[in-house]
């Protein structure tokens, strides 16, 4: 019976299944939580990125990334130290393409009356109040925001798209 499946009718032996890898293998994603506001947002993940973002619709993005260095809880504050590792300004368009701005690193970028710089390290705080939503305050400003976690994103589904074929 070692042969019989190369005879007609008998199935050819099952292939090995590869055991699936163990959760120390597998890469972890990174998971974090982003405060909003329409002007102001702060991203913190927990693989220790932090990305500070100056938003408007008049002007380009400005996203400052940084390394956390401290987080700490005092009551109802909470205290994130980051380094300022670099500073982006995304690519602009303005309405009626009156105004073309292309992407690029800057060397510093003002917000809330406090100076970002790479390679400095600052402070920014996330107060809680009796009011809905939490602060997130600067030196000399503070902006009403919003927690939503954030979650890597998943490949999209070839099939979801159209005009492409699925695997």
């Amino acid at each position: 019976m070692l042969f019989a499946w190369l005879l007609p009718g008998f199935a050819a032996p099952p292939e090995p299944v590869p055991a699936p890898p163990s959760a120390q293998e597998a890469p972890k994603a990174s998971v974090g939580t982003a405060w909003r506001s329409s002007s102001w947002c702060l991203e913190a993940w927990d693989d220790g990125r932090i990305v500070l973002s100056d938003r408007d619709v008049d002007r380009p993005k400005i996203a400052i990334h940084g390394r956390l260095v401290e987080r700490r809880v005092e009551g109802s504050v909470e205290t994130f130290r980051f380094t300022v590792e670099r500073i982006h300004r995304s690519r602009w368009v303005s309405r009626c393409r009156k105004e073309v701005l292309g992407e690029e690193d800057l060397p510093t970028h003002e917000m809330g009356g406090q100076a970002f710089t790479p390679g400095e390290t600052v402070e920014v705080r996330l107060e809680r109040t009796d009011a809905p939503g939490l602060r997130l305050c600067l030196v000399y400003a503070c902006a009403v925001v919003e927690p939503e976690p954030l979650v890597p994103a998943d490949p999209p589904d070839p099939s979801a798209i159209p005009g492409v074929e699925g695997p």
